[in-house]
């Protein structure tokens, strides 16, 4: 998307600035959500290991707030991103 942004974005019609972007929003956001749900069965699948062998032991840092600065770290590069086409698209002039 970035690279889209950067090479052609400016030369874009706002209907096709605004499709690209949509498709990019939905892509990145499934991606999330994909990722979000594989963190979670990963978590899953350690607890039974560690029901398996107790002498195996897991923290809770993956389940809880490793997840949420994923997520966030997943939505400023969202946000970074349809920034960087606004500012391809409308460039201040000095």
């Amino acid at each position: 998307y970035c690279v889209v942004a950067f090479t052609v974005g400016a030369r874009l019609t706002r209907f096709q600035v605004a499709l690209v972007s949509v498709m990019f929003f939905c892509a990145a956001e499934l991606q999330a959500l994909v990722m979000t749900n594989w963190v979670n069965r990963a978590y899953d699948v350690m607890v039974i290991i560690t029901s398996l062998n107790p002498d195996i032991s897991i923290s809770n840092v993956l389940k809880t707030g490793g997840q949420l600065v994923g997520v966030l770290l997943w939505q400023l590069g969202i946000i970074a991103s349809l920034s960087f086409m606004w500012s391809v698209r409308n460039p201040k002039t000095e």
